[in-house]
């Protein structure tokens, strides 16, 4: 019960959504939860990276 539980905030804070596919299983559950954890990560590194290229863009401006 409580992977199933964890699954269910994970997919919900992830906004991966709930979608017509869904993890019958424990193992199921396991395997989306940690995929969920890893893509959120990747998605928040490119945000970050695109961010911190954008900011450095602006100060290189505000030299000139």
């Amino acid at each position: 019960m409580y992977i199933a539980a964890a699954h269910w905030s994970l997919t919900t804070i992830s906004s991966v959504g709930y979608g017509d596919l869904f993890p019958v299983t424990t193992t199921e559950m396991v395997f989306g939860m940690v995929a969920m954890i890893i893509s959120t990560g990747v998605f928040s590194f490119v945000v970050g990276a695109l961010a911190g290229l954008f900011d450095r863009t602006d100060s290189i401006v505000i030299e000139f």
